[in-house]
Order: C-alpha cells, then sequence, then structure tokens
C-alpha cells in the first residue's frame, strides 16, 4: 500500500511481530528500554502526527501568455 499510515493502519513496528526479515530502526529503539515500550510510544506518536498540508501550486502561465496575446 502506497501513502501514508494511519494510526488505524497496524505496522510492524506496532504489532512486533517477528517476520525474519525486520531489523529495528535505531531510532525506535531509543524510544524506550524494552520492545512493548519502544512499540507503545510508536502508537502515541502515529496518533499525534499530523502531516502538513501542502501549499498549493499556483499556475502563473496565463499572467505572460495573455501579453502576448493581446499584442
Amino acid at each position: 500500500m502506497l501513502g501514508f499510515l494511519t494510526s488505524t493502519q497496524p505496522t510492524t513496528y506496532d504489532r512486533l511481530t517477528d517476520d525474519g526479515l525486520t531489523k529495528w530502526h535505531p531510532a525506535f529503539l531509543s524510544l524506550g528500554k524494552t520492545l512493548d515500550e519502544c512499540a507503545k510510544n510508536y502508537r502515541g506518536f502515529c496518533r499525534k502526527y499530523k502531516p502538513r498540508h501542502k501549499p498549493e501550486k499556483r499556475s502563473r502561465w496565463g499572467s505572460r501568455f495573455l501579453p502576448k496575446v493581446k499584442k
């Protein structure tokens, strides 16, 4: 699945599953002393996280094009 993860989408970090492929990221491990504590703090982070909205890109091609057309 592409896109942002929401707090309702469980992740390997959230469920602490041993899939045989996952290596815990040092930033994740720094969230607590145990894996359960890390997962608890990670869930809290995911609940609070709000991605910033990107500013609307305004097209300005018309302001350059219109004077040429009026001539």
